[in-house]
């Protein structure tokens, strides 16, 4: 019981401070307490930032925060607030009465359960988890490590008390938070109480949302921080006090700071302002948005020199991220196992699996929404839906359509009939139960199962319970028996970062692990043509530089493993004086000269003819000749090789070459080299037909070829580590 009022405490204390601090900032506003929530959580949000770059995120600091705000919160004058009592319509009322107790509890339940959610273990508590250990940022440069963390902010609070549940239970009140900002949204479209009644119980059951809201997720706090936003655009269209317009842009650019695609919020809130022809409203939202998207696109731009990263790489071109990754990532994104435009309805409501997740049966009925575009009020809420499902378009999972569905809930509750509308919520609430919903969705959708009271109230042990429902733990466990903590570890089968001590790091994440990844890819296979090389003579001649490029264009990627310079029989050895540039990645040059065959300059984007390695010396070097080793896969086009004559001319060395394949080359040991140098000593691999089971195999049947020994296995998960 102790451990379960840790995690209440910790769930509590960051939601009741965000709330004081709101309700002191918002004071001299007639605003309700859900506004006052939204405001108090973005500034506390950046108060944690701060503490997290100074290097000070510790329980005291977080005790002193929260009390801080909470007695801020008594100080001021304290306004009549609109109320948040359920609606006056009688058939809306009974019907929040049965539906808000019976999924609140079903939420909460699943909320105090240890986090069993892949994103909630992998990033979203795992992030939290180790700036506790280490009082700040990791400084660690990855795809999770870098996007906007507005809400880990709180997470990281909450987990400093109560650890990984109460993360879970900051995200929840941020769900339930948007019941009374849906009827308080209702009240300034001036609708009928029954239709953000219908609309609420619509968005709040479904299953997508639920799973997403029980767990330590973003999604759930996007969808409030998006319709706060928009409540406050009404409230400055009704009562046209730019303050309001001021909220509304903090409010919009925390979605921003919550979720990448939260960078849609903002631009319509400022150009609402813009259109209205108000130029000093218009410059308070954009001073609200600057002063909560700033802090993340400033620590991007200082750490990565891309402010948007870890995305659009190819106009922000940096060490950190390859081009090629992120277009292979967007590209399964928004494929989705194959789900094309006349499956999508169906997998997104009744199915569930390929899209990881389902809205319900009743948003079959989305298109009759439509029929609110007769009523001024039916059209701003469908703009509003179609302005947030533009992200969709670029990830199609159902997660993504949340901060759309709650604009459409409210439009097709516009749209019907009331008594019509509040059976499509009964019906709705009733169908979208886990066991209703397991009548149709498929067997694998992403969605709650059972009840977990045991687990909930920590009568069944946390670890217990872990093992039995999550088999991805039993590795983790592994790896924090064998692997000291902070240890870099190249994980490959996607372990539960959360519970790991070490730093589990994919491959994906970063131009480091697809360099680790890329290699061991390379070294599984023996066989002529892996690589291939080319090579030219001529006759004695002063150089001051020398450039390689190839003739072809390709989607794939292009490189270089190595390159050698001679003077006669005698190879030239770099000098530390020399230049090694290339375009693109300029910071990988230097690994085609390090005298390792797997080790690689590459374009990690698609190949074109104006890709080039080139060495610049520090004096002119008097040369004869050049060969460089590259991946024959990767080659579509002759190699060229030019150097830069003293004069600072450029001129062929040799006609375009082929490259002609060398023999097998047993290559492991030099991947060993270039895993340790990438910082990796552990590597975590799974045994299994496809993916990196090759991989696994080769490491398991050739330990000594590789230079690892075996550290473990379960769930045919391997722990190798680098000798």
């Amino acid at each position: 019981m102790p451990e379960v009022l840790g995690i209440l405490a910790g769930g509590f204390l960051p939601v009741a401070s965000a709330y004081a601090l709101g309700r002191f900032l918002l004071r001299r506003f007639e605003l309700p307490g859900s506004v006052a929530l939204a405001v108090g959580a973005a500034v506390l949000s950046h108060a944690v930032f701060l503490l997290m770059l100074a290097r000070a995120a510790t329980l005291p600091a977080f005790l002193a925060l929260g009390v801080a705000a909470l007695a801020l919160g008594f100080l001021g004058r304290k306004p009549r607030r609109p109320s948040a009592s359920l609606p006056a319509d009688r058939g809306a009322r009974l019907l929040l009465l049965v539906v808000l107790p019976v999924y609140g509890a079903l939420y909460a339940v699943h909320a105090l359960a240890p986090e069993t959610q892949p994103d909630g273990y992998s990033y979203h508590l795992a992030l939290p988890a180790e700036w506790l250990r280490l009082r700040g940022f990791a400084g660690r440069i990855g795809f999770y490590e870098i996007l906007p963390q507005g809400l880990e902010m709180l997470f990281v609070f909450a987990f400093a008390i109560g650890r990984h549940s109460a993360a879970k239970l900051v995200h929840l009140a941020f769900l339930a938070a948007t019941i009374p900002l849906l009827f308080a949204t209702g009240r300034r479209l001036r609708v009928p109480e029954w239709v953000p009644g219908a609309a609420a119980v619509l968005y709040f059951c479904s299953p997508v949302v639920g799973a997403s809201g029980a767990a330590a997720y973003n999604d759930a706090a996007l969808v409030f921080y998006a319709l706060a936003a928009f409540h406050l655009a009404l409230a400055w269209e009704q009562e046209r006090d730019d303050r309001l317009l001021f909220l509304a842009g903090l409010t919009a650019g925390f979605c921003y700071a919550i979720k990448f695609t939260g960078l849609v919020v903002a631009p319509p809130v400022i150009g609402w302002a813009v259109v209205r022809r108000r130029r000093k409203a218009a410059a308070a939202a954009l001073l609200g948005a600057a002063l909560t998207i700033a802090p993340w696109m400033g620590r991007n731009l200082i750490w990565t020199r891309n402010p948007f990263a870890p995305l659009f790489n190819s106009l922000f071109p940096n060490r950190h991220f390859h081009v090629v990754t992120e277009q292979n990532l967007g590209r399964d994104l928004r494929s989705y196992q194959g789900v094309t435009p006349g499956t999508l309805p169906l997998e997104i409501t009744v199915r569930g699996m390929r899209l990881q997740g389902l809205t319900g049966p009743v948003f079959l009925l989305a298109p009759l929404a439509l029929l609110a575009l007769r009523r001024k009020e039916g059209r701003i809420v469908l703009a509003a839906a179609g302005l947030m499902a533009a992200p969709w378009l670029f990830n199609i999972g159902a997660r993504f359509v949340m901060p759309s569905l709650v604009f459409l809930a409210l439009g097709l509750a516009i749209a019907l009939p009331r008594r019509f509308a509040l059976a499509c919520a009964a019906f709705h609430a009733l169908v979208c139960l886990p066991p209703a919903a397991g009548l149709y969705a498929d067997r694998d959708a992403w969605r709650l199962r059972g009840f977990p009271w045991r687990a909930a109230l920590r009568l069944e042990p946390e670890q217990d319970y872990l093992r039995r429902a999550l088999w991805e733990y039993r590795p983790a466990e592994m790896v924090n028996r064998h692997v000291p903590a902070g240890e870099r570890v190249l994980d490959l089968a996607g372990t539960t970062n959360a519970y790991v001590n070490a730093v589990a790091v994919a491959p994906w994440q970063s131009a480091s692990g697809d360099r680790a990844g890329y290699a061991l890819k390379i070294g599984i296979v023996i066989q002529t043509g892996v690589f291939c090389e080319a090579e030219a003579d001529w006759p004695e001649r002063e150089l001051r530089a020398v450039r390689i490029s190839q003739t072809g264009s390709s989607e794939e990627q292009w490189g270089v493993n190595e390159v050698e310079f001679f003077r006669g029989s005698d190879r030239v050895q770099p000098q530390p004086g020399w230049r090694f540039t290339a375009k693109p990645m300029r910071w990988e040059a230097g690994l085609a000269f390090d005298g390792n065959l797997v080790s690689r300059w590459g374009t990690w984007a698609p190949a074109r003819p104006e890709a080039y390695l080139a060495a610049e010396f520090d004096q002119p070097q008097r040369l004869t000749g050049v060969r460089a080793v590259l991946l024959g896969h990767e080659q579509k086009g002759d190699i060229v090789f030019e150097g830069r004559e003293p004069d600072g001319a450029w001129k062929r060395l040799s006609e375009p070459l082929k490259p002609a394949p060398l023999p097998a080359l047993n290559m492991r040991r030099s991947v060993n080299r270039l895993l340790r140098h990438e910082g990796f000593r552990y590597i975590l691999a799974p045994r299994r037909p496809d993916g990196w089971g090759p991989v696994t195999a080769s490491l398991a049947e050739r330990p000594s070829d590789w230079g690892v020994e075996a550290l473990g296995e379960t769930e045919n998960v391997y722990l190798f580590r680098l000798r």
